[in-house]
């Protein structure tokens, strides 16, 4: 979709804002968007709410997907990584989620555990 770029700066200069609904865990933030940002919202609104975030757009991606809850960072016997929760719950900030992303549950010697 072609943005009329003079369109959208003249909108902007008689006061009009522009905002946009974007994902996040437990559901949606409505976020300004910058009248020179628009024409990248339209292009890619995932790759702007990264930006927005600090993130890559995939750490913003997994962090919707994932609910905002931390994936423990064990390995199983079998290989594979532990599919279990960081203990604290979901819908956490993106900057907590990165903190403990790849910690350990409560399984694997996080917190609740009895080896702690």
């Amino acid at each position: 979709m072609a943005i009329d770029l003079k369109t959208v700066a003249e909108m902007a200069t008689a006061g009009i804002a522009f905002v946009a609904n974007i994902r996040i865990p437990g559901g949606g933030e409505t976020v300004a968007v910058p009248s020179n940002s628009v024409a990248e919202y339209v292009a890619d609104p995932q790759g702007f709410a990264a930006k927005l975030f600090g993130v890559t757009k995939e750490q913003y991606l997994l962090w919707v997907e994932m609910d905002g809850m931390p994936q423990c960072g064990a390995t199983t016997k079998n290989g594979s990584r532990c599919k279990n929760g960081v203990s604290g719950g979901s819908q956490r900030s993106i900057e907590e989620w990165l903190r403990l992303e790849s910690d350990y549950c409560a399984v694997h010697g996080g917190e609740g555990s009895n080896s702690r």
